[in-house]
């Protein structure tokens, strides 16, 4: 029985490990994809203001 019990607590571990992992690769994509957005944003910014210095 006490050797079932620390199976079934591996075994929770591994789960509990393995949920973290997905979570932190989810919050780098998120990341990623707001350094994406950053970007964008810097260049739409850059085109305006060269079309001002244009007029």
């Amino acid at each position: 029985r006490e050797s079932e019990r620390a199976r079934g607590r591996a075994r929770v571990q591994e789960r509990k490990s393995e949920s973290q992992r997905g979570r932190a690769t989810e919050e780098e994509r998120v990341r990623k994809r707001g350094m994406e957005r950053e970007g964008d944003r810097e260049k739409e910014s850059e085109s305006a203001s060269e079309g001002v210095r244009e007029r």
